[in-house]
């Protein structure tokens, strides 16, 4: 039986595979099987993925090396995010689809696909108050994030709002 932890190889040393279990490890699994699955086994998966995801990589480390990986982590948890929000969403279950987009927007505030998908899945549950209250949450993220007291949306966006809002543009 190999009881080494560490092993060498391309003169890098490398933590032996199967000794550890770690997060990233979990929540790569998880995902792949949402992947492999559909409807609410997919859906269950999803959430299990994201359950996992609490931060990024190595967030509170300073390492220049883990950057990359950071970057990496959090681009897999958003195409994830909106992958189960859109499911959620096509299984007519908006509120559960809004979960899963807050979770973008908490890491993203500006990601106006994860804001389209919440103004329809309000829009769904008949709450055109709440349509309006997400668009003007991104116009002032975007002036915030972007420095610019004149940022607006993108224009597909706004045709969302005035498709699912019908007289508001005039009000925005």
């Amino acid at each position: 039986m190999d009881n080494r932890v560490l092993v060498t190889a391309n003169q890098r040393y490398h933590l032996r595979s199967g000794l550890f279990r770690v997060d990233v490890d979990a929540f790569d699994a998880h995902v792949a099987r949402a992947d492999k699955l559909q409807g609410y086994e997919a859906l269950v998966e999803y959430e299990r993925a994201l359950a996992i995801y609490t931060g990024d990589f190595m967030g509170d480390e300073a390492f220049e090396w883990a950057e990359v990986y950071r970057r990496d982590y959090q681009k897999r948890f958003v195409t994830a995010a909106h992958r189960a929000a859109r499911l959620a969403f096509d299984s007519r279950d908006p509120k559960l689809a809004i979960r899963f987009y807050d979770a973008i927007l908490a890491r993203d505030p500006i990601d106006e696909e994860a804001v389209r998908g919440i103004m329809r899945c309000h829009a769904t549950l008949g709450d055109t108050n709440a349509v309006r209250r997400t668009f003007k949450a991104l116009t002032t993220a975007l002036r915030r994030e972007l420095e610019d007291d004149g940022a607006e949306p993108l224009p597909e966006t706004t045709k969302l709002l005035d498709e699912l809002c019908p007289g508001v543009s005039m009000n925005r």
